[in-house]
């Protein structure tokens, strides 16, 4: 439906979403409560902007044909 341009961005935001939750998989390893909360809200940016994003060039690729 949307095109080859649509499925390199969506795996690019899907990659970096999974690099995202990887990195948040350390948090039992975290040195202090400090960092487990710092990888707690970078996890937690990148879920809210993940959708938006993916929508929006959905969007922009779909009504581009």
């Amino acid at each position: 439906m949307a095109g080859i341009t649509y499925a390199v961005i969506a795996a690019a935001l899907g990659l970096l979403y999974l690099g995202y939750t990887v990195r948040f998989a350390g948090i039992l390893r975290a040195a202090d409560d400090t960092e487990s909360r710092m990888l707690a809200r970078d996890l937690l940016k990148v879920s809210v902007l993940y959708l938006p994003l993916l929508f929006t060039t959905l969007m922009i690729c779909a009504t581009s044909k």
